[in-house]
């Protein structure tokens, strides 16, 4: 649908049994050439004076005689491009790249590594504003020099370039080498975290363009003691319609995922952000993109469930910490909710077919995570009182595994407060239990037997210590 949208021939071409006979006259060399500056733009403010100059750079003429030919065009039967209010943009990327990157110069794809650097590498003078202060921020000039729709668009090209990078030679070099050396020349150019967030909304498109080297910038500045990146993170104050830089980046990350090649990297580097999150008022936090991806009943990536594990332990070993927290959120619960991660564009790493877990699956995720957890927990009583908040809604087996590593604890090795924590955690869910023994999610009356002796096995000898819930 979405195709036939932007170009009918476009659809036709791509559901035709022989492709060949539907080629579009447009696509012959003798006029190809002249629609390579649009292809690698892809779309743009034709009221935008600075999008006409870096259009204008890119066809090596002036804006008026490209225009002029674009009119034509757009009148044609299956046109390449189409204008669309005051925005000019090929009909249909995919398509349109497919039929003329191989038309595409060494002096084209200087000429497009020059405007990417210019127009993407411009500072924005609207990252340090709050909320209110940009609502107005356009009206009095403080914006960026190009609009959006061209920022987007060279992005696009760049991804797109490298998708279909076995497809094609781009001159000397495949798409895929191209779109390395331009996205690592324009990230090299990052000094603080202004620009980082500046060129924020097209992180996703730069990670899925140059995958290997997005993530070893990312993971190279993650690796110093002031990350730059730290500094996207900005809804430590609240305000109405906010945003953050950092969502983007997150957003990069999540596209990564999706990828056998680049979960491994991507995640360790997710880990990494959420052990350096203050948090903030949005939803977005890297230790919920984690989740999303690695969910055991909804996963967010193409990899199977064995190599998610061995991801797992990996940032287990990596970020103790951001492992407990994130396994906790793996664990099936009532009423739990998925929500999909940013998936790529272009590159075909999504599944075509919706993820199909088998039960089977479903109880050995659940196990090995339980597994984990009980082997992390130790001592520390607000850990047990996380597993023991956890009891109802899992298994009799992952249960019974919880409940015989509370008997089997030496009570003389645990410290009078990580005691009372235990103790507190197992008062409040057998109360609720207790309180509402005929519903049909209450505990059976074996399972409510066992927390009883791991209550009286845990309860404190001083009395006050024993009643003093009654007053708090």
């Amino acid at each position: 649908a979405a195709l036939a949208r932007g170009s009918l021939g476009a659809l036709r071409r791509k559901i035709a049994r022989d492709s060949s006979i539907l080629v579009p006259e447009w696509s012959k060399p003798e006029i190809a050439r002249f629609l390579i500056p649009v292809l690698l733009a892809g779309i743009w403010d034709k009221e935008n004076i600075n999008d006409r100059e870096a259009l204008a750079h890119l066809a090596g003429q002036e804006y008026s005689k490209l225009q002029e030919s674009l009119i034509q065009w757009s009148y044609k039967p299956d046109p390449p491009v189409r204008l669309v209010d005051r925005t000019w943009m090929m009909a249909a990327r995919e398509d349109s790249w497919l039929l003329l990157a191989r038309y595409i110069t060494d002096d084209d794809l200087e000429r497009f590594e020059a405007a990417i650097l210019e127009v993407l590498g411009e500072l924005d003078p609207q990252v340090e504003l709050s909320v209110s202060e940009r609502l107005s921020a356009s009206i009095r000039g403080i914006s960026l020099r190009h609009s959006g729709y061209l920022r987007v668009g060279l992005a696009e090209s760049l991804a797109l370039m490298a998708t279909f990078s076995d497809q094609y030679s781009l001159s000397t070099m495949k798409g895929q080498a191209w779109a390395d050396r331009i996205v690592r020349r324009l990230i090299d150019r990052i000094t603080d975290w202004h620009l980082w967030a500046s060129m924020s909304p097209i992180l996703p498109l730069l990670a899925e363009a140059a995958p290997e080297i997005f993530l070893e910038i990312v993971g190279y500045d993650l690796s110093k003691p002031s990350p730059n990146l730290v500094n996207l993170f900005r809804d430590a104050k609240y305000d109405f319609g906010q945003t953050s830089p950092h969502t983007y980046l997150l957003w990069a990350l999540e596209v990564l995922a999706w990828s056998p090649e680049y979960l491994h990297q991507s995640s360790l580097l997710l880990a990494k952000l959420a052990h350096l999150d203050l948090g903030g008022n949005l939803t977005n936090r890297p230790i919920n993109s984690l989740r999303e991806i690695f969910l055991i009943w909804h996963p967010c990536t193409a990899v199977n469930l064995e190599d998610r594990m061995r991801i797992l332990d990996a940032i287990r070993h990596k970020e103790p910490q951001v492992a407990w927290d994130l396994f906790v959120k793996l664990l099936p619960s009532t009423h739990d909710v998925a929500h999909s991660t940013a998936k790529p564009e272009y590159r075909n790493w999504v599944p075509d077919d919706e993820f199909s877990i088998t039960d089977g699956e479903l109880s050995k995720a659940s196990s090995e995570i339980v597994r984990r957890l009980l082997e992390d927990v130790g001592t520390d009583g607000m850990r047990w009182g996380t597993l023991i908040e956890l009891l109802d809604q899992l298994t009799k087996t992952e249960f019974d595994a919880i409940i015989d590593h509370l008997h089997a604890m030496d009570l003389k090795a645990l410290s009078q407060p990580n005691r009372l924590q235990i103790w507190e955690a197992l008062r409040v869910l057998l109360s609720r239990h207790l309180q509402f023994s005929s519903a049909d999610w209450a505990l059976p009356q074996p399972a409510i037997e066992l927390l009883q002796e791991c209550y009286n096995r845990f309860e404190p000898e001083d009395p006050i210590l024993k009643k003093g819930w009654l007053f708090s």
